[in-house]
């Protein structure tokens, strides 16, 4: 048996990351940003998930540097480096 669908829904200008920038701190969803060649630590609130990229409602702002690796033990205030691949 056969079957079509269409699922619409609703998509709006949203401000994404890739899933592995964000890790949980005290059970709260963290993402790491680079200020001044030193890790920020932002508690952000979380909306849709895609199992890829993860929608942040709140918590950062567009054209922040995120750190997207080794940010599992990382804290806050870290001296940090950008290696470009």
């Amino acid at each position: 048996m056969n079957a079509r669908a269409v699922i619409r829904a609703p998509q709006n200008n949203s401000l994404v990351v890739p899933k592995q920038a964000l890790v949980y701190r005290s059970g709260r969803p963290v993402v790491f940003t680079i200020e001044n060649n030193e890790s920020k630590w932002n508690y952000v609130e979380v909306g849709k998930d895609n199992g890829r990229e993860v929608e942040i409602l709140s918590g950062i702002e567009e054209n922040m540097t995120v750190i997207t690796s080794n940010n599992l033990q990382l804290a806050h205030q870290a001296p940090v480096q950008v290696v470009n691949d």
